[in-house]
């Protein structure tokens, strides 16, 4: 079979040098790395031009704004990124007659919600960030007359080198001995996924075959935990006991119902939970 052009926005995120890792390991890809480090702005107007000239099969769209959390004073590049260079990017795509476009969504976009949360599930993102990935997955799925669309909605990727996101925040603070606060002594319900097998299932997903023409698949882990016993897990391999706030406040709910992603892979299996948390933790400095 000839090898396949894949071409990588975010190529330098925690989840795109993940990627590009693993899919130079694979004999019958080629890679294209549309990022800064190769000249790339995504918040620039007609960012597209400087895109390869090589035919291109498979696009992987994990670019996103740094400043997500950032709002209302960049809201102006949170929009240009995570809105704007995704419609320009659709537009090069189906003038290039790819045939296989990947939009890394998010979970944020259900917004605030008490139970499971399925693909079916009502959107209603409480962020500007969540809105902002919710007006791209609506974008690409206009385009899906043209190629296939596969949304990802990811929940709480985690591993080692990933810095101030969830896990690596608590490993921080469990390190320096700062507070970690808990809604009614259990903070918020997630089912985090260790990065390596988030990319495990990318890849898959790239030769899957049968896939809907335009498809919404929550990516998360298998198991539904607390902040509290993710905590301990951490501080048991850390060699130091976590210090705890208890709050009245109402306990988040962010967990993400992946029936779907078990249905497309027959047998899908994770790395234990224990396992991944120990090899997240950053290795101590000789």
């Amino acid at each position: 079979m000839p090898k396949q052009n894949i071409l990588v926005t975010g190529s330098q995120g925690f989840i795109g040098k993940n990627l590009i890792r693993e899919l130079n390991k694979q004999d019958a890809v080629n890679i294209f790395e549309a990022s800064r480090k190769n000249g790339l702005n995504l918040s620039e107007k007609n960012w597209t031009k400087n895109l390869p000239e090589h035919e291109i099969d498979v696009v992987i769209h994990l670019a996103q704004s740094s400043n997500y959390r950032n709002f209302p004073s960049k809201a102006d590049d949170i929009f240009k990124i995570n809105i704007a260079s995704t419609f320009e990017l659709l537009e090069w795509c189906r003038k290039r007659k790819i045939k296989k476009f990947f939009l890394a969504s998010s979970g944020n976009v259900y917004g605030d919600q008490s139970s499971l949360l399925k693909e079916t599930s009502r959107t209603n993102p409480s962020s500007f960030y969540g809105v902002s990935k919710l007006a791209a997955e609506k974008i690409s799925q206009s385009y899906q007359e043209f190629f296939q669309i596969i949304i990802l909605r990811i929940f709480t990727v985690f591993g080692q080198g990933q810095k101030n996101m969830l896990i690596p925040n608590i490993i921080n603070k469990i390190q320096n001995d700062e507070e970690i606060t808990l809604a009614k002594n259990k903070g918020i319900l997630f089912n985090p996924i260790f990065v390596k097998d988030f990319i495990k299932i990318l890849i898959d997903l790239i030769s899957k075959e049968r896939l809907e023409r335009s498809s919404i698949i929550n990516i998360a882990g298998n198991n539904k935990v607390d902040l509290k016993k993710v905590s301990n897990l951490l501080a048991d391999h850390i060699g130091k006991r976590p210090i705890f706030r208890i709050t009245e406040d109402k306990e988040s709910y962010f967990v993400a119902d992946i029936t779907k992603l078990k249905s497309i892979f027959d047998g899908l299996k994770f790395e234990d939970l224990n396992t991944s948390l120990k090899k997240s933790i950053p290795k101590k400095e000789k």
